[in-house]
């Protein structure tokens, strides 16, 4: 996402340097930052979390599911048991790591969000001709960064925070994965029902009508 991002900012505010995305060191560079942060994610899961053993917080969780969903889920836990006073110094650590990451990229994202938000009014402010066009790539650049926020951080940041503040999560966890899916459409959905020329081609298509 942060990468999507940067890539609009670029293309606004600094087009000189857009061309680095079609060059491989950078795009092999975009990569490995990506899966080094999914290395890092997923080790500090494993090495961090209880759940690979079972114990009596994976059982609760074991009958939770069966009783919610119907099937027995022997493997494949990562759980903060905040029930068990020994753990929680570790668990609060790892809480610390994990939100930090969550707020880092979202300080990312909307760092990029507000100066491609600048850039669009720059832009705007420079070619009069071009306003209309411009306002609404600045409705767009506004809501497709409140899109992520509400599909993807504010979820996971509560799924993960609010059990360690004794409130329960359980909603938010069944929402998170389908907020998850929804981010990729809905920031499609957004240009389509901005720009004109998609809004067309989709209603030509509906319709089934020649161009």
């Amino acid at each position: 996402m942060n990468i999507h991002f940067l890539y609009r900012y670029w293309n606004i505010s600094r087009p000189k340097l857009i061309h680095l995305f079609s060059r491989t060191p950078f795009i092999m560079l975009l990569i490995s930052i990506s899966f080094a942060l999914l290395i890092f994610w997923y080790l500090m899961c494993v090495d961090g979390l209880s759940g690979q053993v079972p114990d009596a917080a994976v059982e609760r969780l074991r009958a939770e599911f069966m009783r919610r969903f119907g099937r027995n889920k022997t493997h494949g836990w990562f759980v903060m048991d905040w029930n068990d006073e020994s753990e929680v110094p570790r668990l609060f650590i790892m809480l610390l790591i994990f939100d930090s990451i969550i707020i880092c990229s979202f300080l990312m994202a909307s760092t990029l969000g507000v100066l491609t938000f600048i850039g669009v009014r720059r832009a705007w402010k420079i070619s009069l001709a071009k306003n209309h066009v411009q306002a609404k790539l600045l409705i767009a650049v506004t809501f497709q960064t409140l899109v992520p926020v509400v599909c993807v951080y504010i979820p996971f940041f509560g799924c993960i925070t609010l059990p360690y503040l004794r409130m329960s999560a359980s909603r938010v966890a069944d929402l998170c994965f389908f907020l998850t899916a929804c981010f990729p459409a809905w920031d499609a959905v957004i240009i389509i029902v901005l720009m004109t020329d998609y809004r067309n081609a989709i209603w030509s298509l509906i319709r089934r009508k020649k161009p």
